[in-house]
């Protein structure tokens, strides 16, 4: 007999379903309990740690029952030994596997582990315990146990290419080639330990909750020798919804899987290149009156073509009832003529663009043109109110090595500095400033809607080391940020260059180094568009700080350019559109000792 599919959608997790077939020869009804997760895949056995040295490593061995022999093994290296149970002391740098033989199963190898030796300090452990905590190996639905592309079934543990709900392992040593064109699956989390290549044949979307790349893992989004063509667009979009709490409506983060909220995002400890198609990302242009609907460029971009979109940046601002209007405008390009820059004449400038320093003789004031939303590669948020449900990027630790180039990163960033932003303490509050009185600390209740710091738009957390010494210091070039409710480029004892890169529409700050002793160059970039008040633009910075900001909750007011130090050089930036294009603070011990230039 002919068979019928029938297809259920909307179905809510821990509903019950009902079907009736109340008509024909087979009539009758079947019932679903609840929808539910996919289950771990238990084809290999895993190794269960925290991955830091000094554990007691163990091993899940569910569908296993009748294991007659362990060897626990550096891969490529000593056999450690054959208990049910390995000490990982001395093996910190190491890669650490099982070999287990089952009477049924026969020989059988665990996913490796990279042991992570103990850092400095201890906050930097807890943080990286927090992040494998996200992601364990033993509770992976697809392990990728041979080289290939994503969408070839015979790479995975189950045989099955990855769909909704799939909580996905990539382990050191295998290579896989993201190809997965399907905008609707959905992924829960996806962990390389070892290779993650983009495709540079087709266009790609991952929608996924966690992005964890570990120690030693490479993804691969092109290079700067061979980039993702023009035609090609990757989307990589984090989902605003913990699967497992619900896969049809958007949901705060699972505190109880993520007590720190380092996940929703993308969290890379490992080696990462990025590489769009090249665009010019800033220029200047010449003066234009309001009425024009077209611009020259003082220099022929690069790659830009018709439909993308551009900025033309405000040379003047409005304080109609306080607030800040500015005067930046959005066009999209109908024409291009070597500089001439064209869009529609239906939509010609509402603003001059050709305004100078009032009261000065200076004739050379230009109009900043920056290109907006239009990158081939692409990081975003899916959900981007309420803000703690948004995604974040933040590459962790010192080895973590980026060379990033034309990447766009839409909505994203929790931290949000219209409030007051504290961390998680020791007793698992959330502590802030006590901003009224001026002194301490207040505690609440620690939850999703916790105004955590450090989880910007795009972070490098103590991720580059001093490049006078010869070691690597991460690299952004002609990268753009838009619609960050903190900071857009943030980084923490972190020496990293930024090349022409731009951050468009910010709460806070554009660019920041946030602890004092960050170095690294800032060059050639634009922060524009913040969000701030008459209260802002006139009062000292300085002043502006109080005792939030002797707390570490600084640059809130919609500053341009900001650090806590005075090691970073900046050269050629522009703050278009803010409260205040730079503010550089040496801070001591008291709000009096302070230093603002």
């Amino acid at each position: 007999m002919p068979v019928k599919v029938l297809r259920l959608g909307n179905i809510e997790a821990g509903s019950s379903v009902q079907v009736d077939f109340s008509t024909g020869a087979h009539s009758g009804s079947a019932s679903q309990a609840k929808w539910r997760a996919p289950d771990p895949d238990t084809s290999l056995p895993s190794i269960v740690t925290t991955q830091f040295e000094g554990d007691t490593m163990s091993l899940d061995l569910t569908g296993f029952d009748n294991v007659t022999a362990t060897s626990w093994q550096v891969v490529n290296g000593a056999t450690l030994g054959s208990a049910a149970t390995q000490s990982s002391t001395g093996q910190g740098g190491n890669f650490v596997q099982c070999v287990i033989t089952d009477a049924v199963h026969g020989t059988v190898t665990t996913p490796p582990i990279f042991v992570y030796t103990n850092g400095m300090m201890a906050g930097h452990d807890a943080d990286d315990a927090a992040i494998l905590a996200l992601c364990p190996v033993n509770d992976a639905t697809h392990i990728a146990i041979a080289d290939g592309d994503w969408s070839d079934g015979s790479i995975w543990s189950t045989g099955r290419v990855p769909r909704h709900g799939a909580r996905v392992l990539i382990p050191n040593g295998r290579s896989v080639t993201f190809d997965n064109d399907d905008p609707n699956i959905r992924l829960d989390w996806l962990r390389f330990d070892g290779t993650l290549t983009w495709t540079l044949a087709k266009s790609t979307e991952l929608l996924v909750e966690t992005l964890l790349g570990t120690r030693m893992s490479h993804m691969i989004m092109g290079t700067e020798a061979n980039p993702v063509p023009e035609a090609v667009k990757h989307r990589v979009i984090f989902s605003g919804r913990d699967y497992r709490t619900s896969s049809l409506v958007d949901t705060d983060i699972d505190v109880t899987r993520d007590p720190r909220l380092w996940g929703r995002g993308a969290i890379i400890q490992g080696t990462v290149d990025i590489a769009g198609h090249k665009k010019t990302q800033n220029g200047f242009a010449y003066p234009e009156p309001s009425g024009v609907s077209q611009i020259m460029m003082r220099k022929v971009p690069v790659g830009w073509k018709v439909g993308d979109q551009i900025i033309i940046g405000g040379t003047s601002a409005s304080l109609p009832g306080g607030v800040a209007h500015w005067q930046d405008e959005v066009r999209t390009i109908t024409h291009i003529d070597g500089p001439i820059i064209t869009w529609s004449a239906s939509e010609p400038l509402i603003h001059p663009h050709n305004n100078q320093l009032v009261g000065s003789t200076r004739t050379d004031i230009y109009p900043i043109v920056t290109l907006k939303e239009s990158r081939n590669v692409s990081f975003e948020s899916e959900v981007t109110t309420p803000v703690w449900r948004r995604g974040h990027i933040a590459f962790v630790h010192h080895h973590s090595r980026t060379n990033i180039r034309d990447l766009q990163v839409i909505e994203c960033g929790r931290t949000d500095k219209s409030r007051t932003a504290g961390v998680r303490n020791d007793l698992g509050l959330f502590e802030y400033p006590d901003e009224d009185a001026g002194v301490g600390v207040l505690t609440s209740p620690y939850s999703a809607q916790s105004n955590v710091i450090g989880r910007y738009s795009l972070h490098f957390h103590h991720a580059g080391e001093d490049h006078s010494t010869g070691s690597y210091r991460p690299l952004m070039v002609r990268c753009y940020v838009e619609g960050a409710p903190g900071w857009g480029l943030a980084q923490h004892e972190t020496d990293a260059d930024m090349i022409s890169c731009t951050v468009y529409k910010y709460f806070g700050a554009g660019f920041v180094f946030e602890s004092g002793n960050e170095k690294g160059t800032w060059t050639d970039c634009v922060a524009m568009h913040t969000t701030c008040n008459r209260e802002e633009l006139e009062s000292n910075p300085k002043l502006r700080f109080g005792n939030a900001g002797l707390a570490g909750d600084t640059f809130r007011n919609g500053y341009g350019f900001c650090g806590r130090g005075r090691f970073g050089r900046f050269s050629g930036c522009w703050a278009v559109s803010s409260a205040w294009s730079h503010v550089f603070i040496q801070r001591e011990h008291s709000l009096s000792a302070d230093r603002v230039a």
